[in-house]
């Protein structure tokens, strides 16, 4: 059995092997994982059957913490496009920051939009605002690009209830809250500088955003939008839960008093990342559009 240095080059080996079948040899990246998590197993010397065990008993414990989280973001996430709510986060956050900050308006939305949501989803959620942004701003679409894309990928790699980060959480038994209150504190100013990489770097390759519509073409296209109370709900409301939940389980859970005690089942059931994500999903619906006559006849 592999111990010590060994070990660690083979776990780097095997994150290597990931890296190249999926990028160079366009294996899906599940059947990579697995792949790997087997050879890892079998070239540390576990035996066969306790390998196979060890890869297929992790996997449900992991998916079993974060399935529900990646299903409620799912839901989050199509809301946040079908009701154009991503647009008004977006609008919104432009007003406060300013047009003349447009690479930094993209990656706070992005890191916003990436909390629920996966950053890939939330990329394309966001690529035609990005677009309209750029032709507005008169920037390079490489620039836009980059800042939103590194907003989306700190939080994505940062901030529970993004499943990532909500997995390592629970793996190593952190509290979810903390995890989640340290990741925003530590995503807040590499949000910023990845902006500004953007501004100072990607701005030297100029690329046309060639914009299939404008910013008040995209309003149009979804048409009456929710108001910004609506569009951030979703997003904040399982981070107040969540947070809420962090802070309530520190008292002691045997408090004598009945109503003390209560209240803090409850705001531990409230605060537990799953339920405050379903709660979060019920939210979305109120942003959606309701289905138009048309469509409901239509099946």
């Amino acid at each position: 059995m592999l111990t010590g240095l060994p070990l660690i080059l083979l776990l780097l080996a095997a994150v290597a092997f990931i890296v190249f079948a999926t990028a160079k040899l366009n294996l899906h990246a599940f059947l990579t994982l697995l792949v790997a998590a087997y050879a890892t197993g079998l070239i540390a010397g576990l035996d066969p059957t306790n390998a196979a065990t060890l890869v297929t008993d992790g996997f449900g414990n992991v998916l079993g913490y974060i399935g529900i989280v990646i299903l409620a973001g799912t839901i989050i996430g199509k809301a946040l496009e079908r009701s154009g709510a991503a647009i008004v986060i977006a609008d919104t956050i432009l007003g406060l920051i300013g047009e003349d900050n447009t690479a930094e308006v993209m990656a706070v939305t992005g890191s916003l939009v990436s909390i629920p949501v996966f950053c890939d989803s939330g990329y394309v959620i966001l690529s035609g605002l990005g677009r309209s942004l750029a032709e507005r701003s008169k920037l390079s679409l490489a620039t836009i690009s980059v800042a939103l894309a590194s907003g989306l990928y700190v939080t994505h790699v940062f901030v529970p209830p993004t499943p990532g980060p909500i997995a390592a959480a629970g793996i190593l038994g952190a509290d979810v809250g903390l995890v989640m209150l340290a990741g925003i504190a530590v995503s807040v100013p590499i949000t910023f500088v990845g902006a500004k990489w953007a501004t100072t770097v990607a701005s030297r390759y100029h690329i046309d955003p060639d914009p299939d519509m404008t910013m008040d073409d995209v309003k149009e296209e979804y048409g009456t939008l929710p108001s910004p109370a609506r569009s951030f709900t979703p997003i904040l409301l399982p981070i107040v839960l969540i947070t809420i939940g962090s802070i309530a389980s520190y008292p002691s859970a045997d408090d004598p008093a009945f109503v003390a005690g209560a209240l803090q089942d409850w705001l531990l059931f409230f605060g537990d990342p799953a339920v405050a994500l379903i709660i979060g999903a019920f939210a979305s619906f109120a942003v959606v559009p309701e289905i138009t006559d048309e469509v409901t006849t239509s099946g």
